[in-house]
């Protein structure tokens, strides 16, 4: 399997959010409808409330993330990989999230911020919690499963 990975900010257009939620949604084990119009995270990827991050390997589109700014964090809305390429050791999300928070200059341009100092997220299982402790985050709010780092 090829591994070279790049990641980059994608212009929220119609074909690239809707290549990234059909990702996003068989990632979960469902199927997406194409539906843009009622769709929370479409609606806020054109309005430029959220940013789109995404990874490629060679020509494949095989990761997204979503984030937006919370309390002046950066914040990861969603994180998802193709089912194909969770679990190969390629370790594309954990790569995807480092390569956001290096960046988040480019975050605290587009929200016209002076900085960002911390990156936010919720797990969703024991699983991510673990992952994303190996990354540097700690737990900050327990109830809403809300983690925090300094970046």
């Amino acid at each position: 399997m090829y591994s070279y990975q790049e990641h980059k900010l994608l212009p929220p257009t119609v074909d690239n959010i809707k290549n990234l939620e059909t990702i996003r949604y068989r990632a979960y084990g469902k199927e997406y409808d194409g539906e843009i119009e009622n769709n929370y995270y479409a609606r806020n990827l054109i309005s430029g409330e959220m940013l789109l991050f995404a990874t490629f390997i060679g020509e494949e589109l095989c990761a997204g993330c979503y984030i937006s700014i919370s309390q002046n964090s950066l914040f990861i809305e969603q994180l998802f990989v193709k089912p194909e390429y969770q679990n190969t050791g390629l370790r594309i999300g954990r790569n995807l999230l480092e390569y956001i928070n290096f960046n988040k200059d480019i975050i605290a341009k587009h929200y016209n911020l002076k900085s960002i100092q911390t990156s936010r997220l919720i797990y969703s299982s024991e699983k991510s919690k673990a992952i994303y402790k190996k990354l540097g985050y700690r737990v900050t709010n327990k109830t809403l499963n809300v983690m925090t780092k300094h970046i």
